[in-house]
């Protein structure tokens, strides 16, 4: 079970072979598993990547571009029934937090093919861009510090989504 899309970007499903040659050819790409939790996503280039030395690769992987600049901060943003309901930074600079009106964008677009609870990983870069980096469904998302009782919420308006 996973949301509709991993993300607002373009994205190439292929191999992992295919996309190490990309990298190979000095082109940086963004790779994530497509089979879910089979690796952490990240931007290959052409250095070695231990997180993937044992992946075979025949694995299916979805490729997008890099960004047009560097990611300062990095916000993990809870959504329920199409609201925000918390916003938690994991990584970067604390003081800075997405735009309101660019997530409720997302959320506008996202709103007739996505599941009753989601979360949306917004990024800011330097040029002071927000971009979303993934969606990820609720049932496998950790807690990054919002209310223990939302959490739970979120968590179980998802299962009985999912079980029914």
């Amino acid at each position: 079970i996973r949301v509709p899309e991993n993300s607002n970007r373009q994205c190439k499903i292929m191999t992992l072979g295919e996309a190490k040659s990309i990298a190979k050819s000095g082109q940086n790409i963004f790779i994530k598993p497509f089979d879910i939790k089979l690796f952490t996503g990240f931007v290959l280039d052409q250095m070695i990547h231990t997180s993937i030395s044992n992946i075979p690769d025949e694995t299916r992987v979805m490729v997008y571009d890099v960004f047009s600049s560097p990611i300062k901060s990095e916000f993990r943003c809870y959504i329920h029934r199409n609201r925000v309901e918390d916003v938690r930074n994991y990584a970067g600079d604390l003081f800075y937090s997405p735009d309101e009106e660019y997530l409720n964008q997302v959320i506008d677009s996202n709103k007739s093919k996505f599941p009753t609870a989601y979360t949306i990983d917004i990024g800011i870069l330097e040029s002071g861009e927000n971009v979303v980096i993934e969606y990820n469904d609720m049932w496998a998302i950790g807690n990054y510090g919002i209310p223990n009782d939302t959490y739970l919420k979120l968590l179980k308006d998802r299962y009985f989504e999912i079980v029914r």
